[in-house]
């Protein structure tokens, strides 16, 4: 038995385990940012505008939605410049550490085996990938949760340092009151722990010193974002997900329930639109029904509590706003880790006593683990890299910089760029680096040389361009990326 063990590396199982979950999520994330998907969508484009405009000294005068990720993303894109990197850098490093919170919350939930086989599926899943390599805020509200989680966490098993995790439990709200749709899961906990005995009685308890530092801590934090909502209500409209109320019909309550489920389970149909769907693989949404169904039989635990609530809740704003497909990331982490946690237990429940059974067990384990993980990885990158929707993303930006860096354009020659209308504001950004660049949407109208991207600009007329660059694919895939026009 020790020779086994031994073998097997089986004591430093956990180390392992948490060493090739950060090296294989830290691969996964830098891995081809511009071949899946093949450029940058127009959410990401307005993001970085509008974390270049951020200003957290002047609330009433920019959006402050999301402003901590934008904060970010205005140091990447000012030391990096204006590249895909730059943009989708702050969601790497914040998915990293959110795969990182997503083991700590897991291991003081659940077993540490249970806890690392379940980020394992989750930090590969397309959900995760979509959320981690997209250069927007969407993975702001994913990210605050899980520290809130973690947190409460502490808070609730009275552990050491108690008040230190009570302040990092109010500034994640704070934070995650700067999210869209982040009121909810606060929401889901709070009423949670109103109605659950334990976790009441553990709220009542500290000095009245600890909640004046809180809560002032809170209105520090949250301040611009008081001031900005005061100033602009519909900002207040916007976090809460009623921004776009008005779209929705009753009619339209069952084909978006329809919409979500098929997004999240229908394995007769592969799409990719900004996510690659079903979200899902068919062993995972085993495991996820198994979750549920343990759920019911311990419905007086405190974790209990709250994924029922949080379930219903998703149920109602799903229904609403089936683009917000991403909020289930965090319940669908601790739904299948009870899931899994429940496999293990039946198979141990066969074996008592019996120690070769248990670690033959990690024979079928691991390879059910590699397969879910490998088809996860496989269903992103394939889904995005052969897309039929990848026109829906724009790839001209490196054509654009290696042109303007090649010939020194913008920088001691004068350039004009032309592109569609509503990326000049986008492209606008460049004027940092290049300080004589032009940006416009009529190439008609500008003095030579030009850059003319090739997406839905006005063409030059009786001009032949001097220069045509494409992208690296062949046959009817290869397309134009943008044409050089010179004097």
């Amino acid at each position: 038995m020790t020779f086994v063990k031994e073998v097997t590396l089986y004591q430093y199982r956990y180390i392992v385990g948490y060493i090739a979950i950060v090296v294989l999520l830290l691969g996964l994330l830098m891995l081809g940012l511009n071949q899946a998907p093949r450029g940058l969508s127009q959410q990401e484009m307005n993001s970085a505008v509008t974390s270049i405009n951020v200003n957290l000294f002047k609330p009433t005068v920019t959006n402050v939605v999301d402003a901590p990720y934008h904060l970010l993303q205005k140091a990447s894109i000012h030391y990096l410049g204006l590249s895909p990197v730059a943009i989708k850098l702050p969601s790497i490093v914040i998915g990293v550490m959110t795969g990182l919170g997503i083991i700590l919350m897991l291991q003081k939930w659940f077993r540490k085996n249970v806890a690392i086989v379940t980020a394992l599926i989750i930090v590969t899943s397309v959900g995760f990938l979509s959320l981690a390599r997209t250069g927007t805020p969407l993975i702001m509200t994913a990210f605050w949760t899980v520290m809130l989680l973690w947190g409460a966490t502490h808070v609730l098993h009275a552990e050491k340092h108690r008040f230190l995790w009570k302040l990092f439990c109010f500034i994640s709200i704070a934070l995650l009151a700067y999210s869209p749709f982040g009121i909810y899961p606060l929401l889901v906990m709070v009423i949670a722990g109103i109605f659950h005995p334990h976790v009441r009685n553990r709220l009542k308890q500290g000095e009245w010193w600890h909640h004046t530092i809180a809560i002032a801590a809170i209105l520090i934090v949250i301040g611009p974002l008081i001031a900005a909502v005061i100033h602009t209500p519909s900002i207040g409209m916007q976090l809460l997900g009623l921004d776009r109320l008005d779209e929705f019909h009753v009619q339209q309550f069952i084909p978006n329930l329809v919409s979500t489920l098929s997004s999240l389970f229908d394995f007769t149909h592969n799409n990719t639109t900004l996510i690659a769907t079903p979200m899902f693989g068919v062993a995972t949404t085993i495991l996820l029904l198994l979750g549920l169904l343990k759920l019911f039989t311990a419905s007086y635990s405190a974790r209990s509590y709250m994924l029922f609530i949080w379930l219903a809740l998703l149920f109602v704003v799903l229904t609403v706003r089936p683009d917000m497909l991403l909020l289930v990331i965090v319940p669908a982490t601790l739904i299948l880790a009870i899931g899994m946690e429940t496999l293990i237990r039946l198979w141990y429940d066969l074996f008592p006593r019996n120690p070769y059974a248990r670690i033959a067990a990690l024979i079928p384990l691991s390879i059910l683990l590699i397969s879910i993980v490998g088809i996860n990885i496989e269903r992103y990158f394939y889904g995005y890299h052969y897309s039929p929707l990848s026109s829906e993303f724009h790839p001209e930006l490196p054509a654009v910089r290696n042109t303007l860096e090649s010939q020194k354009l913008g920088k001691t020659k004068a350039v004009v760029l032309s592109v569609p209308a509503e990326q000049v504001g986008f492209y606008d950004i460049m004027r940092r680096e290049y300080p004589r660049l032009t940006v416009n949407s009529d190439p008609s109208s500008s003095t030579p040389p030009i850059i003319v991207l090739d997406d839905a600009t006005p063409q030059r007329q009786n001009t032949l361009p001097t220069r045509i660059v494409t992208n690296d694919l062949s046959g009817e895939d290869q397309a134009v990326l943008l044409r050089v026009y010179t004097r």
